[in-house]
């Protein structure tokens, strides 16, 4: 909380991928109208007597579309994920002061934050790059799979309809293993300045001479925070949907939206506005609270006598969590500190 700062970059680069997204629209809605117009003036020329290999011509054509349309997504995904990996970093470096040198991190723009955020735009940037791209091509090649499989289905060709679903299955599997992968690399990342592939070695090898595979694999914050975004979401395009009705005059005219046709479609549009507004406000609060829960499990790790040093009631009940649900991942329980502990009462008789 003394941090909110984070939340701050959080907003700006959230805003700032809101603006690529536009962008890329209007991009990509340009290649689509122009490839169109292409493919028309060509079909007009065959008519009229025009190439005789106009089946090698559709097919390169079709092979260049696809191409086009995969760079395209590369090129969403990636700028979206860096962004957001960016975010991810920062929090991981300024949890990982906070958890190690306190001082340094108690107020908004504290040294803490700027030095991190300033460290993954330029010395990590290119990790950040890196693993983001990974994961951009996987999701990338998801969406082409799933769109060949959808065509495979209305053209009735079972078999090709079978090998793509497959290979959806497939990417999707690669796509978790990175995403997993990335969420604890990015913490090293943030923290130390390491390189992508040895952030990621470095981690997954510390956790498992911990003995703490099943902690992080069990981690259930990320589907808690979800639900928080999700429920949130809800609650504001409720409330749009109340301030859309209490401002109506029921004749389908809307005080927001003008002259919509009808009262239920103003009041849908209301709706929708304030789950999208909800759901993105959430999410910025969110990714930044699971990246400083990753990042405070792997401080521990780490160096859990550090941690209890700087923040003994922090230490002590995260490892009296642990111990109670994983009694064999080898976590010592420290002493309480003085404040948490109960007196005993005395009785004068």
């Amino acid at each position: 909380a003394e941090n909110w700062g984070m939340y701050i970059i959080s907003i700006f680069t959230m805003l700032v991928s809101f603006v690529w997204f536009v962008f890329w629209f209007y991009t990509a809605n340009g290649v689509f109208f122009h490839d169109m117009a292409a493919d028309a003036s060509s079909s007009q020329g065959e008519g009229h007597g025009g190439s005789k290999n106009s089946d090698n011509y559709d097919d390169a054509e079709q092979g260049m579309q696809w191409g086009l349309f995969f760079l395209l997504l590369v090129s969403l995904y990636w700028t979206s994920t860096v962004l957001l990996n960016v975010v991810r970093v920062t929090t991981a470096g300024v949890v990982g002061t906070w958890c190690f040198v306190p001082e340094e991190a108690g107020g908004c723009c504290s040294s803490a934050v700027v030095s991190s955020f300033f460290r993954s735009i330029t010395y990590s940037f290119g990790s950040i790059c890196f693993g983001s791209l990974l994961e951009a091509v996987i999701t990338a090649l998801r969406v082409l799979a799933e769109n060949a499989k959808n065509r495979a289905r209305q053209d009735d060709d079972e078999c090709a309809s079978i090998l793509y679903c497959v290979l959806e299955c497939i990417l999707n599997v690669l796509g978790d293993i990175i995403e997993y992968f990335n969420q604890w690399a990015y913490v090293l990342v943030g923290i130390y300045g390491y390189s992508y592939l040895d952030s990621g070695r470095k981690v997954m090898e510390l956790f498992r001479a911990r003995g703490w595979t099943a902690i992080i694999t069990n981690d259930l914050v990320g589907y808690v925070l979800s639900f928080t975004a999700t429920v949130v979401g809800i609650l504001t395009g409720l409330c749009g949907l109340i301030i859309e009705s209490a401002t109506s005059n029921g004749d389908g005219t809307s005080f927001f939206f003008g002259n919509t046709g009808s009262a239920a479609a103003a009041k849908w549009m209301a709706f929708g506005i304030g789950v999208f507004v909800g759901i993105f406000i959430a999410s910025i609060m969110m990714n930044v609270i699971k990246g400083a829960v990753n990042t405070v499990i792997v401080c521990y790790a780490d160096s859990p006598a550090k941690l209890e040093e700087n923040h003994p009631q922090l230490t002590h009940r995260m490892a009296k969590s642990w111990v109670a649900v994983f009694p064999d991942c080898g976590v010592r329980v420290p002493p309480p500190p003085p404040e948490l502990q109960v007196p005993y009462a005395t009785v004068d008789l």
